[in-house]
């Protein structure tokens, strides 16, 4: 006789209760909202959220046009066209102001949270576990990454719709409903236009019905061959991407023979920060590039993990709790674990957000276990609970002060930089940024210095220490900089670009158009390259060239308002006013604060004796201070008269 297979059947001493449920979910809302609390105050920081945020111009409208650019194109080599989606509904009603990013960030946290306990009651039918695995996902800190990080985004969004997605379907099956299970397909599809890492859904499926719900094998099959479609052909997208990005690679050289382990040692990695969360960072370097026990942990992971695929096969004999927890955070894991070496980083907290729920549900199982266990000893059980108790007391600190590190970019990659001071480049560099912008340059220039003593190949780091010379007036120490940036680097688009900048500050105009024509063929739509060789063409009286330039801009972006304003600069230096005045007043409906644009058009109506319309103008500019020449004012004055 075929034996049957035992699924998990949470016995609860908690009857179904939503009472209890809401009491729960409001004591992990409040919980989470307090320790969370200080990324409210945050700002943005230079680590992608220049690219995604406030640098980023396809955020600055919600034109159909626009929303289309959105989703056909990538940002910062992945395709998350939500998420910028969203950061463009932000930009609509709040403009730039990081306060509401944040909040946004928290939000969708806390939704998630609750998403979790109504999850795990689903297929547990325990509110204890459904409390303690919620609990853990809103405090822990490595989820301080994915929340406190606007650019995370990503995480939070496509945690959300994959989350609903499977409570969605599971409702389906129970009803039986097409309906519901369309919806479920859509939140899937919603979860994967969030983020890559969603692929993982058909696979969180199957085990959730294997473990939890009986059913034939072809049956669970069956109905996730449309998800696995979906999931292919994201998984097509994303490697292609990376392909072009170069993003895929063999492997830093030194560490090329080790790649086979990067996998392995991952897994050892997030399994012992999600029990032992200290010494977080938003960069780790390679473990063999510490000379410490990261690297032992490194080669020796192999071993680790076979001892942990043992002690999970023992497990069935009494349970298979164990099996589907860590099953479940193997495979929402799996597309990271960088079997295919992809990016420069082998391991990062917010990779966790998802997987975490996996580890989380065997720790409540064994709380649970152990409290409602008759055979174990009350002192046991007392000690337990109390230890549990302080878990969740140091997690919520860790995680509360984890968050004021995210507070600027200063306080970021002077933390990354604290704990791995040899070897970590990229904080230098980007600590050297942050100096630079606060004109603080002997203190950038040691970062910039730090960062390539660490690395004397780091392209990046030459660029930026070019921008801090060319910002002290320093042009040829600045262009020795930007040549070696792009003999390291020669595709570098924006060190040409620079280096013609400098080129354009010492009077070299044909150097500098030559790089501007470089940084263009390179990246034809580098706007920047466009816009700053139409005026090195406008300082060269060139004035048709310097049309053609900004047209192109306009072109690439009709929301640039600089394009519209210097494109009226030229036709106002030929005389054809009415096109100067168009453009004038196209660059103000893009930014109607664009005082210069105003004072540009006012001048334009004087000229072409439209002095109601002149005088409109500099009445406007007036009530808001702007410095506005006396001459002109004169000028008006005495026409009037």
């Amino acid at each position: 006789m075929k034996q049957q297979k035992k699924f998990i059947k949470s016995e609860p001493v908690i009857q179904k209760n939503n009472k209890q449920i809401l009491i729960c979910i409001w004591i992990i809302i409040t919980i989470t909202f307090i320790i969370f609390s200080p990324t409210l105050n945050n700002d943005f920081v230079n680590f992608d959220d220049d690219k995604l945020v406030y640098e980023n111009l396809k955020i600055r409208s919600l034109s159909a046009q626009n929303i289309k650019n959105i989703f056909s194109s990538i940002h910062v080599n992945l395709y998350h066209p939500l998420v910028i989606l969203s950061y463009a509904v932000e930009y609509k009603f709040f403009k730039l102001n990081p306060h509401i990013y944040h909040t946004v960030n928290l939000l969708l946290h806390i939704l998630n949270c609750i998403l979790v306990v109504w999850l795990l009651y689903l297929i547990s039918k325990n509110v204890f576990i459904s409390f303690i695995v919620g609990l853990l996902f809103g405090i822990h800190p490595l989820h301080v990454e994915s929340v406190a990080w606007i650019s995370e985004r990503k995480d939070v969004l496509y945690t959300f719709f994959f989350l609903c997605s499977i409570i969605v379907y599971l409702y389906s099956k129970k009803s039986f409903s097409l309906n519901l299970y369309l919806l479920s397909l859509f939140l899937f599809l919603l979860s994967l236009l969030s983020k890559p890492m969603a692929v993982t859904l058909p696979l969180a499926l199957i085990l959730i019905e294997y473990f939890f719900f009986e059913n034939k094998w072809k049956n669970i099959i069956k109905t996730k061959i449309p998800f696995f479609i979906l999931s292919s052909i994201f998984i097509i997208i994303t490697i292609i991407l990376n392909l072009k990005t170069g993003n895929i690679r063999q492997g830093i050289s030194e560490q090329r023979t080790y790649n086979f382990l990067n996998p392995t040692y991952a897994l050892v990695f997030y399994i012992y920060k999600t029990i032992i969360p200290v010494n977080l960072s938003c960069l780790y370097p390679h473990p063999i590039n510490l000379g410490d026990i990261s690297e032992i942990i490194f080669f020796l992971s192999p071993i680790i993990i076979l001892c942990i695929v043992i002690l999970i096969i023992y497990s069935r004999k009494y349970t298979n709790k164990i099996l589907f927890g860590t099953t479940f955070f193997f495979v929402t894991i799996l597309p990271i674990l960088q079997f295919i070496p992809v990016g420069k980083m082998i391991v990062s907290d917010r990779n966790m957000y998802i997987p975490s729920i996996g580890l989380f549900y065997i720790f409540a199982e064994g709380l649970y276990f152990c409290f409602m266990n008759n055979k174990i000893h009350k002192l046991i059980k007392s000690t337990t609970i109390i230890t549990a108790l302080l878990i969740s007391i140091i997690f919520s600190v860790i995680t509360y002060n984890r968050c004021t590190v995210w507070k600027n970019s200063l306080n970021l990659w002077t933390d990354v930089i604290e704990k791995y001071p040899d070897i970590s480049s990229v904080a230098y560099h980007n600590r050297g940024i942050v100096y630079t912008d606060n004109k603080e340059y002997e203190k950038a220039l040691n970062d910039f210095n730090c960062a390539i003593n660490i690395d004397n190949k780091y392209a990046k780091a030459y660029h930026s220490r070019g921008l801090l010379y060319a910002d002290m007036k320093q042009y040829e120490k600045a262009i020795d900089d930007y040549n070696e940036a792009i003999k390291l680097k020669p595709n570098f688009a924006k060190a040409y670009c620079n280096r013609g900048n400098a080129y354009a500050d010492i009077k070299q105009y044909e150097k500098a158009i030559s790089d501007y024509t470089e940084a263009i063929r390179i990246e034809p739509g580098f706007i920047e390259a466009y816009f700053n060789r139409g005026l090195v063409y406008i300082d060269q009286k060139q004035y048709e060239k310097a049309i053609d330039d900004f047209s192109k801009i306009i072109a690439i972006n009709p929301l640039f308002s600089k394009g519209y304003y210097k494109r009226g600069d030229v036709y106002a230096m030929r005389g054809e006013y009415d096109k100067a005045i168009n453009d004038f007043t196209q660059a103000i409906r893009i930014d109607p604060q664009y005082w210069d644009a105003i004072y540009a058009r006012a001048v334009a109506y004087y000229m072409k004796k439209e002095y109601n319309k002149s005088w409109q103008d500099v009445y406007l500019l007036q009530k808001h201070n702007y410095n506005i020449n006396p001459k002109f004012i004169n000028l008006l004055q005495n026409i009037n008269r």
